[in-house]
């Protein structure tokens, strides 16, 4: 792993436990492969593109990532009901990661939604600033595009670990 720089941010109100504090640990990175990006997971670091994420909070240690264990995952029969509903009309495509218009304008909606409902600060990202947050990855990984009768409803990255 090649690290660029490491910041902690100061102690500010928590976004997922209102009365407390929290603090962010980042670490911008170079190049990082896919088995230390995994060691850095089973930590509960995150990452979007090249920075690197977790909390690291002065009082608290309540934030548990969730992670599925896929070897061992049991679909329920509500899950399937909702599959055999879905499968008629949503399609899964997945591609390479790109940035596009389409992409950035759901996102865009999205960041809209989660600025009235958990009031996160108004932000618009550029093409350019979406791809090294989403497209640009140290490793291989996956786009995955949802589609309801042909739009674009959601959009996923899935690590190749």
């Amino acid at each position: 792993m090649k690290t660029l720089f490491v910041y902690q941010s100061p102690p500010g109100p928590c976004s997922y436990l209102p009365d407390r504090l929290s603090s962010m640990r980042y670490e911008m990175v170079a190049a990082i492969s896919a088995e230390e990006y995994e060691a850095r997971m089973n930590f509960g670091w995150r990452r979007f593109g090249k920075t690197l994420f977790r909390p690291v909070c002065p009082e608290c240690q309540d934030c548990i990532p969730l992670r599925v264990d896929v070897a061992n995952f049991a679909v329920s029969t509500s899950l399937r009901r909702v599959l055999r509903l879905a499968e008629a009309k949503l399609i899964l495509e997945i591609v390479e990661p790109s940035a596009t218009q389409e992409k950035l304008d759901l996102y865009h909606l999205f960041h809209d939604f989660q600025t009235g409902f958990k009031d996160w600060p108004e932000r618009y990202e550029s093409l350019e600033s979406y791809s090294e947050s989403f497209v640009d990855h140290p490793f291989r990984t996956e786009e995955w595009n949802y589609r309801l009768n042909g739009k674009l409803v959601g959009v996923g990255y899935v690590d190749a670990l």
